[in-house]
């Protein structure tokens, strides 16, 4: 990844407030759609601005790809981490294996869950706008009244299957963003439970 990245990464003030808040209430509503900010530099992959916006010196990162890693260490000084034990997680082409492999914290300290960014293709939060692409989820719990219809495209269902609190154990599991191409992002916290529709 280029070095003129660097600048775009380090992200400050308003546009650092305005991710973050995206992320707050993207995690306090879960699967609720919303676009992270126009300022944000196009070329930085949008799973990257989880750990960019959210991670410094005393957060330990794991980002499965080299690039990706070495702009995240050097815009955030966070440590590199393995899998097992890392706070924040990007996978950018996610497998089973390595969903199984994300610590989930304990009974005694499930806040050592971890905080996962994955790429996916399209959120559609309105399923009747969907065109039979992707698989549509059922999503039940805190935050959400009732029920929620979401569609995800470019994720594996089996995948999916592993988020909310198929991911681990209540009241462990990790919380789950999910990153668009153009900017969108819906989060999947681990007491979300999410029934697949179609």
């Amino acid at each position: 990844m280029s070095t003129d990245l660097l600048g775009p990464a380090r992200i400050s003030g308003d546009l650092s407030q305005q991710v973050f808040d995206t992320l707050l209430r993207t995690i306090a509503e879960p699967g609720t759609v919303r676009r992270l900010p126009e300022a944000l530099d196009d070329r930085i992959p949008k799973p990257l601005w989880l750990p960019l916006a959210l991670t410094d010196v005393d957060v330990g990162v794991h980002v499965d790809d080299m690039d990706w890693s070495r702009l995240v260490r050097t815009a955030t000084s966070s440590p590199v981490r393995p899998l097992s034990s890392a706070p924040f997680v990007v996978l950018p082409t996610p497998t089973l294996d390595q969903i199984d492999g994300i610590a989930i914290g304990t009974a005694l300290r499930p806040e050592d869950g971890a905080r996962v960014a994955l790429p996916v293709e399209r959120l559609i939060d309105s399923p009747d706008h969907a065109t039979g692409v992707g698989s549509t989820h059922r999503l039940e719990g805190p935050g959400i009244r009732d029920h929620r219809l979401v569609t995800i495209v470019g994720l594996e269902p089996a995948i999916v299957a592993r988020l909310g609190t198929g991911s681990g154990p209540r009241p462990t599991g990790f919380d789950t963003w999910l990153f668009t191409p153009e900017g969108d992002v819906m989060a999947i916290p681990r007491t979300t439970h999410l029934t697949e529709t179609s």
